[in-house]
């Protein structure tokens, strides 16, 4: 029959069990493993303080070129927008200077065409202002004077073909009325391209070509 005391949870007599422990006699380890161990120790120390000093100028030296890098890329931007910046500013007075100076150019009046002329002038450089001004003396002043003639010019819209260091051209879309002293006004429509000289920071005409 089962009793009370057989329902009892076994237990573990660990009376009889081995000792756990554990110890290392070196009195009988072979002569130079002591030694060879007190050696062994200071190298692997040795090489974990020079693979730490590896690592660190490695990590120094990676941040230090990430560090170039940025600036680098900061200044490349810094420059690209000052360029950009220039050559935008250049552009805006390149058409500034083709506009003013096409219609300078079309332009002039039979009471006033001597002053016109001269004014006319001054948008202009080189060889072509000697043109336009040998022009305007033998011809346009004599014939707006005798005929009572008048210019007008219009600029319907002007675009930058390209703008170099000191150099530039421009397409210059224009609508030039001329009108007698009895009579109607004849009216043109043509495509300049005028070519533009920096002297002094001014941009200055010294080419004016009809397409």
């Amino acid at each position: 029959m089962t009793t009370h005391d057989d329902l009892d949870a076994p237990t573990i007599d660990t009376t009889d069990e081995p000792d756990t422990d554990v110890t290392i006699d070196t009195d009988s380890a072979p002569d130079g493993a002591e030694e060879a161990v007190a050696i062994e120790r200071p190298e692997a120390t040795g090489r974990t303080r020079r693979r730490t000093r590896r690592r660190a100028v490695v990590l120094t030296g990676g941040v230090g070129a990430v560090v170039v890098a940025l600036g680098a890329t900061s200044l490349y931007f810094h420059l690209e927008h000052r360029d950009s910046a220039a050559v935008a500013a250049s552009r805006a007075d390149v058409m500034t200077a083709a506009t003013d100076g096409t219609r300078a150019v079309l332009t002039y009046r039979a009471g006033s065409v001597d002053a016109d002329l001269a004014r006319a002038a001054t948008f202009l450089t080189g060889d072509f202002r000697d043109y336009y001004t040998k022009l305007g003396t033998d011809a346009i002043a004599p014939n707006a004077r005798s005929r009572g003639l008048s210019s007008e010019a219009a600029v319907a819209g002007t675009s930058t073909i390209r703008v170099d260091q000191g150099s530039a051209g421009a397409l210059v879309f224009v609508n030039q009325s001329v009108t007698p002293a009895s009579g109607a006004a004849s009216v043109t429509s043509t495509a300049i391209r005028v070519h533009l000289t920096e002297v002094d920071g001014r941009w200055l005409i010294d080419r004016f070509e009809p397409i």
